[in-house]
């Protein structure tokens, strides 16, 4: 029995087969998966996780499609899409907890309705909690990692495990787990987090200042993949003046010193509001943004001697 007919024994009808990923992802590139899975429940994302671990099958566990470049040539083995969906609140300790497939935005809005506080710098980012906390999201000084207190994950070992936040070893825009050098990846299932109690009207007065801030500085409503590269010393933008924001040399400063707003390559472009954000003008692919990615890298290193790397991940064959 080949690993497709293993996968659809283990899977069963809901598993498909040849799925365009492009209408999946924030971007809109990228080719087809071999096979595809859509997990509801934390029950069912274990179980298609460990069915391809079980087989040898590649998997990609898939949030919202943000931060993310999917390869023209698809990715050769199973796309999981995470619609895991339950969130508990529990306001008499300050803390949630949301499965890893929840918008981000959700568990920040429902928590807000609690008057629960601390997360809403982190608003606009259009992501999962899980691809935040794996990606230690981050906006105007604050990071999620701060705010977490445990997840629990399916583990190499295929274990389901708690961590708590010392385990984790946060850091900028990384941690523990994307470290780890293996074709068994852990994959986070739920997180908690610890929050703050704030009145209700000042949360929504933090909200309003950071929608106020994105509208003006990013290309909100264009196609992205959020933020293209790190900030080099692992300094994060802010809602200062220029001239802080500029001494802080974050990647989209660098980016615009060295020219690069002018940059294009075929239908991606890089954006005239912030250089850090690249977009699909309508008809780019994955190598254009593979091509504009790599010459704006080499344009920033000619200009100021450092070599950006990149925050987005890059899914399937290259």
């Amino acid at each position: 029995m080949d690993k497709g007919k293993k996968l659809a024994k283990a899977l069963g009808k809901k598993l498909e087969e040849n799925v365009i990923l492009k209408e999946l992802t924030t971007l809109k590139v990228g080719g087809v998966a071999d096979f595809f899975y859509q997990a509801e429940t934390i029950d069912e994302l274990v179980k298609a996780v460990l069915a391809c671990w079980k087989i040898g099958m590649p998997c990609f566990v898939l949030g919202n499609g943000s931060n993310i470049i999917v390869s023209d040539f698809g990715f050769p083995g199973l796309v999981i899409k995470n619609c895991t969906s339950n969130i508990s609140l529990m306001p008499d300790k300050g803390q949630v907890i949301a499965d890893s497939g929840v918008p981000l935005s959700l568990v920040i809005m429902k928590s807000a309705s609690q008057e629960l506080s601390g997360l809403e710098p982190l608003f606009f980012i259009p992501g999962t909690v899980g691809g935040a906390v794996y990606t230690n999201a981050g906006a105007h000084g604050v990071e999620i990692g701060s705010f977490v207190k445990s997840i629990t994950a399916l583990m190499p070992s295929e274990k389901i495990v708690r961590l708590n936040q010392n385990l984790m070893q946060f850091s900028y825009r990384n941690l523990r787990f994307k470290k780890i050098k293996s074709a068994k990846k852990p994959v986070i299932l739920s997180v908690k987090l610890q929050l703050a109690h704030s009145k209700r009207e000042d949360i929504s007065q933090r909200l309003a200042q950071f929608k106020n801030w994105r509208q003006h500085h990013q290309p909100l409503g264009e196609l992205s993949a959020g933020s293209i590269f790190k900030n080099p010393s692992g300094n994060f933008s802010t809602t200062l003046s220029e001239k802080e924001v500029n001494a802080q040399k974050t990647a989209g400063y660098l980016i615009e010193q060295a020219g690069g707003k002018k940059m294009r390559a075929g239908g991606a472009a890089v954006s005239k509001k912030h250089a850090n954000f690249f977009i699909n003008k309508g008809k780019a692919n994955a190598r254009d943004f593979r091509q504009l990615i790599e010459e704006v890298r080499e344009k920033v290193r000619q200009q100021s001697g450092i070599l950006l790397e990149e925050e987005i991940e890059y899914m399937g064959h290259w």
